[in-house]
């Protein structure tokens, strides 16, 4: 009886050290990871009324006509990169 509740015990343990290594993605620090944020103007018209402001990227263009949106044309007011790390807050001050 004693061999089945250290061996139960065992088990439980076990499964308890998996589910803490899944659940932290198996890493001991947090991985940080690069963000870009985009402030995006959309028109019907042809050209953006700032001429500072630059066509997206073909990418994202093709990305955002498959999105429900009523504009035709994409332009990038502001653009913005952030090193941030999963779970973390940031704030992504003065973009436009």
């Amino acid at each position: 009886m004693k061999n089945f509740r250290f061996a139960r015990s065992l088990a439980f343990g076990t499964i308890c050290l998996m589910a803490m290594a899944f659940s932290t993605g198996g890493a001991a620090a947090p991985e940080s990871f690069r963000v870009q944020i985009q402030l995006i103007w959309g028109t019907n018209d042809q050209d953006s009324p700032d001429p500072k402001h630059k066509p997206v990227e073909p990418e994202v263009a093709k990305k955002l006509k498959q999105l429900p949106l009523k504009w035709s044309h994409y332009f990038v007011v502001n653009k913005k990169s952030l090193q941030t790390t999963a779970g973390a807050e940031k704030k992504a001050s003065s973009i436009a």
